[in-house]
């Protein structure tokens, strides 16, 4: 007879704890009246291992009389040993180096600032710019529309814009190639406009808060119309804002005047603004007497005369077979 040792490994995997089953057995003679009888073969209890265990023959017959009966009882026992295997080290954390993102910004930079490979030229006035239809078509949704392979300007690779100025599309440019914009202040509104009409949603971002931190009373309308024509709306609310604050001082400027005779609309909200909208928030609406709008000009408030400086907020484009 032999016994032998159970092991189970889940799953076919040996890098876990694992339950490891051990079988104990007892041997036990009765005589024909079902007693037992007292022997000394096998009748405490043995662990197995997994050998082979054999009783004698002759000292078992010696404790059997012809008429007793021969019963082999096996008890069985499970026992947990927990053994814990391990295939292998534990991972080590690894910590990877930071992006080096401004190393390919720079690298795309110095390649628009040398021209190398460029295959896409854009003509403003008379300066052209060599540029790589790769990468206007990734950064810009406008240029990629534009240089799909069936397009006049694409096969041409060139295309004429006669309506932005020349620093401003290298500004434009360079914040394609770079994300940077390094005469940001300088071309703030040319900058909004040109990242609207073609489509850089961070260019755009930079620019409304470029000229939210520069708002000055000389400039305020201005921007106001510019925030309002792009769709900028922080920089129209910070710019109504900034007019109710300094009311007194900017209606005495020619783009105020500007503003009241080519945008009304926005006048009204300026006015609504002053008499309540913003008084709710905690300023002070006590400057709304102090104050004087001018008389109304065939349904428009004036302010008293003075010397008209026009600004262009013109930034239709001109049609052409290789304009846009």
């Amino acid at each position: 007879m032999q016994c032998v040792e159970f092991q189970c490994f889940p799953n076919n995997q040996q890098n876990v704890s694992q339950p490891q089953f051990k079988a104990k057995y007892k041997f036990t003679v009765f005589n024909s009246r079902g007693e037992e009888i007292p022997t000394t073969v096998y009748t405490g209890t043995q662990q197995l291992h997994g050998y082979f265990e054999y009783i004698r023959r002759d000292l078992l017959i010696s404790h059997v009389q012809p008429a007793d009966e021969l019963q082999l009882q096996l008890t069985i026992s499970v026992t947990f040993d927990t053994i814990t295997r391990v295939s292998q080290a534990p991972t080590k954390q690894i910590s990877y180096p930071e992006p080096r993102v401004e190393e390919v910004a720079q690298g795309l930079s110095t390649m628009y600032t040398d021209g190398k490979l460029a295959d896409f030229t854009i003509i403003v006035k008379d300066r052209q710019f060599n540029t790589h239809k790769v990468v206007l078509a990734a950064r810009s949704p406008v240029f990629a529309a534009m240089l799909e392979p069936h397009t006049e300007e694409a096969q041409k690779g060139r295309v004429t814009i006669s309506d932005v100025d020349c620093d401003v599309m290298d500004e434009m440019l360079r914040f394609i190639y770079s994300g940077s914009c390094p005469r940001l202040s300088q071309f703030g509104l040319e900058l909004l406009a040109a990242a609207d009409r073609f489509h850089l949603p961070g260019l755009k971002a930079m620019a409304d808060q470029a000229l939210r931190n520069n708002l000055a009373v000389d400039s305020a309308c201005r921007n106001l119309v510019f925030a309002d024509m792009y769709n900028a709306l922080d920089l129209k609310q910070e710019a109504i804002r900034f007019i109710v604050y300094n009311i007194s001082n900017v209606i005495q400027t020619d783009n105020w005047i500007e503003l009241t005779n080519s945008h009304p609309n926005l006048v009204t909200e300026i006015v609504a603004s002053l008499i309540g909208g913003d008084s709710k928030k905690g300023n002070n609406a006590n400057i709304v007497p102090q104050i004087n709008l001018g008389s109304p000009v065939n349904g428009l408030l004036e302010a008293p005369p003075h010397k008209r400086m026009r600004f262009s907020t013109s930034t239709t484009s001109s049609q052409g077979n290789d304009n846009i």
